[in-house]
């Protein structure tokens, strides 16, 4: 017969773990409460929570994309926060561009065009300087599957620890699939 502790928790014990947290987790008079996304309106409602899956999700074209790198951005700088940006349809360019866009204030066209005037110029170094540092880790890998996730992450876990993962979009992560017949015969 298995104990009642082990599949049963009192109120008693509920209440004295959750005002545990809440002592480990106030800052002076705010709680922090997950990690912030970067947009007040939103943060005052919503964060998001360690070990815990969110999916962001809308129709094809609304921005998605562009928000889930806003978000990886923001975390990584207010929070300075461990962002690993998995982007299974852009690819390294479109992230640095984006990127450099939204903290120089420079229209991503100009930079792929680059048809970029002296106090632009001046932006983009501030941009680039300062993006530099920030941990925020972009992977852009084809066909990545879960297998090759988990190694990836569990190896930035290790030599700088993860506190936000990003898979944009997490439909087009491969299925783990057995090797076919053919497959394994042409490895021969």
């Amino acid at each position: 017969m298995v104990p009642l502790e082990q599949d049963f928790a009192t109120i008693g014990q509920l209440t004295a773990e959750f005002r545990q947290r809440l002592e480990q987790e106030m800052d002076g008079n705010t709680l922090q409460y997950g990690i912030p996304l970067g947009y007040v309106e939103i943060d005052r409602i919503w964060r998001l929570r360690r070990q815990k899956l969110t999916v962001l999700g809308g129709p094809p074209g609304v921005g998605k994309s562009t928000l889930a790198l806003n978000i990886a951005f923001n975390v990584a700088f207010k929070s300075q926060a461990t962002v690993s940006f998995f982007s299974l349809r852009s690819d390294r360019a479109w992230f640095v561009e984006r990127l450099l866009s939204m903290e120089s204030g420079i229209d991503a066209w100009r930079l792929r065009a680059k048809e970029l005037n002296e106090q632009e110029v001046r932006k983009l170094d501030h941009a680039l300087n300062f993006t530099r540092g920030l941990p925020l880790f972009f992977d852009d890998t084809d066909e990545l599957n879960l297998v090759e996730l988990e190694k990836k992450l569990q190896a930035l876990k290790l030599d700088r620890g993860v506190d936000l993962v990003i898979i944009d979009p997490v439909d087009e992560l491969q299925p783990l699939q057995a090797p076919t017949k053919v497959k394994q015969l042409k490895s021969y």
